[in-house]
């Protein structure tokens, strides 16, 4: 009970400082904090503004997510506590106001700072100000906090990934990050990019390297303050608190799982002898809460920062790579010039575009294996009671990977793909007829192949050929080397909390849902997250894809456009829509859509179409002119000519 005195005695009335909320981590994070300790003060998160979207609504609209269904459920009020303050880490003193400066500076004891450009291919001076300036800015602002009893800082353990095995401690990058973010103030962006591969060495991407420049500074700048730094890996779908497989994003492994899941990778071929970091976001979250707690109860700490344990996976890159290629990117080629001569969207080399980069970020994270030391981790676990334990589990040891993959797939299929489990026998059966499908092209290209290539053979041998062809890919498409593992059933997993909080989730959306929908349109749960054609925009190529599903609502039944961007307009058939939107375009070519419409003054008059060559005191008779209406013009009376005052006279007043 001591230990848990301390957990818990360390939050109970104290105000927080959170960066990072709008991220994965950060709304995790937050969500444990409001849920194990319901008397902590505030928490104050920093949001900047977004495509003109304030804090405020930002924040509401993160809160309609189904991790915080459990505190909504208890108790709703508990998020009068999330204080959103407007600022940004690029900006100078956080782009914080006065008031909200003075406000941080009295009342917080505590801050997490989670922000952090997770874009792997982000130009070096954009990383570095987000990265290294905005952990500077962020801890000379923890230096005027008078109540401060911890700083966390949220690094990676791939920060000194060009090392084989780290320890718990800061390594010094190859260049100070001061001196290099003196030498920006003099290089310009062309410069930089030449010298980011000089800089980088060892490490495969600008966020490492900028990761480990931050603890540098940190370090440094952060000598008298109570800071811990915490690296966790590869940041993957919850565990089990309290919504076991959950995530909100496509990032790392997720979008690999999805879109395998989807059919549009079909191998991530490798060893199962490797390593792949993966570490369950409530298990980083678990883990950064106790260690602030452990620094504010500690005159000296374990250790300046804590290492994460990992599990296995690992993938082999010449098979991919011929499967890839033969498989999805060469047919998606076909598919684009065929949408290309159909008049369709051209999507497909895009998409797998998308894919293949996605592929690559993780290339040299799953082709390696490391070692991170993690004894101050393991002695902080030892140190708690057995009731905290619980509270606040981060042993990744008790983690069956097996399961927590298991439920991962659930949760992409649930949370991100907006799916229901209950259509799982009609997947099924889309699955069966898909495989159908593959087996038909594998029997038809083998039969080509022998055609084409074996025409001499005898008819027994080229039945022969064929089989052994056909079975040899079946078998290296459809063959599971792996050990089978027992899983729990689908009615175990509609039964886990989960499934309760997606049912809750539901059924509160339906509550503000509206589903009487207008003529044409119907009410679906989940919707296209890119925006609805609409009679304004259909002529327009579409460049937005996504798996993912928007807010239930009201769409245009199949066939059917929007009137206007606004559903309750109403729907209308697309060929109408089409005609009228090809009339508008004619129309605006020839000038005669949307000309303003003058006043005309004293002795002019309007004419639709109006010469180019008025009649003027200087030239009364224009002879060469073009034939080319002016559209709504205003025009000297017949009779009159323009003066040079721009009033209409007779000729005789034009001297």
């Amino acid at each position: 009970m001591e230990s848990r005195r301390r957990v818990a005695d360390t939050y109970t009335g104290r105000s927080i400082f959170v960066t990072g909320f709008t991220g994965f981590l950060g709304k995790v994070l937050v969500e444990k904090l409001l849920w194990a300790f319901p008397d902590i003060k505030n928490v104050f998160v920093l949001v900047r503004d977004r495509r003109g979207v304030a804090p405020k609504d930002r924040i509401q609209k993160l809160l309609e997510s189904p991790i915080f269904n459990r505190l909504r459920l208890r108790d709703s009020s508990i998020f009068q506590k999330i204080i959103p303050l407007t600022g940004n880490l690029m900006e100078e003193e956080l782009g914080l106001n006065e008031l909200d400066m003075r406000r941080i500076c009295e009342e917080v004891s505590i801050v997490f700072h989670c922000a952090a450009t997770v874009k792997f291919d982000e130009v070096l001076r954009v990383s570095v100000e987000m990265n290294v300036l905005g952990t500077q800015r962020l801890i000379a602002l923890c230096h005027k906090m008078g109540n401060l009893v911890a700083v966390v800082h949220a690094s990676t353990a791939y920060a000194n990934c060009d090392k084989p095995e780290t320890n718990e401690s800061v390594y010094p990058p190859p260049v100070h990050p001061g001196k290099l973010i003196d030498s920006f103030e003099w290089m310009n962006d062309g410069m930089i990019n030449k010298l980011t591969p000089m800089l980088l060495d060892k490490r495969p991407n600008t966020y490492t390297f900028t990761k480990a420049l931050a603890e540098m500074q940190l370090v440094e700048d952060a000598r008298q303050l109570p800071v811990i730094i915490v690296r966790p890996s590869i940041i993957g779908a919850m565990w089990k608190d309290p919504l076991p497989g959950w995530t909100d994003n496509l990032n790392g492994p997720t979008g690999i799982f999805a879109a395998c899941g989807k059919g549009l990778i079909t191998n991530m071929c490798g060893s199962t002898e490797s390593v792949a970091d993966i570490i369950p976001v409530d298990v980083v979250s678990n883990m950064i809460i106790v260690a602030a707690s452990h620094r504010a109860n500690k005159n000296y700490p374990l250790d300046s920062c804590y290492g994460v344990p990992s599990t296995h996976f690992h993938t082999s890159r010449k098979l991919f790579l011929l499967n890839f290629y033969m498989k999805h990117y060469y047919p998606a080629q076909a598919l684009d010039l065929l949408a290309r001569m159909t008049g369709r969207d051209q999507m497909y080399v895009r998409m797998y575009g998308k894919i293949w980069k996605m592929i690559e970020t993780l290339h040299f994270f799953t082709t390696r294996g490391w070692t991170f030391q993690a004894k101050g981790l393991l002695m902080l676990w030892d140190d708690l009671s057995e009731e905290d334990k619980k509270i606040f589990n981060f042993d990744i040891r008790q983690v069956n990977w097996d399961q927590y993959l298991f439920d991962y797939l659930m949760g992409i299929k649930v949370y991100l793909l907006g799916e229901k489990l209950e259509d799982l026998p009609k997947a099924r059966s889309n699955l069966v007829r898909l495989k159908l499908i593959t087996m038909g092209v594998n029997a038809g290209f083998w039969g080509l192949m022998i055609r084409y290539f074996a025409w001499r053979k005898t008819k027994n041998q080229k039945w022969m050929l064929w089989l052994g062809g056909f079975l040899a890919t079946y078998i290296f498409q459809n063959a599971n080397f792996r050990p089978q593992v027992h899983l729990k059933s689908l009615s175990d997993y509609k039964q886990s909390a989960q499934m309760k909080a997606e049912i809750v989730k539901r059924e509160t959306k339906e509550r503000k849902q509206d589903p009487r929908c207008p003529s044409k349109a119907e009410y679906r749960e989940c919707t296209n997250l890119c925006p609805e054609k609409h009679c304004g925009n259909i002529l327009e190529k579409s460049t937005c894809f996504s798996l993912r599903c928007g807010e239930p609502g009201c769409m245009c039944v199949e066939g059917h456009v929007r009137k206007t961007t606004n559903i309750k307009d109403g729907c209308v058939r697309r060929e109408t829509c089409l005609a009228d939107a090809r009339q508008k375009k004619v129309q605006k070519r020839q000038g005669f859509l949307d000309a303003p419409v003058p006043v005309c003054r004293e002795n002019e008059e309007l004419k639709s179409c109006g010469t180019a060559c008025e009649p003027s005191c200087e030239n009364p008779e224009p002879k060469v002119c073009t034939y080319q209406c002016v559209i709504n013009q205003c025009e000297c009376k017949y009779g009159l000519l323009r003066h040079k005052n721009g009033s209409c006279v007779p000729r005789e007043m034009c001297h």
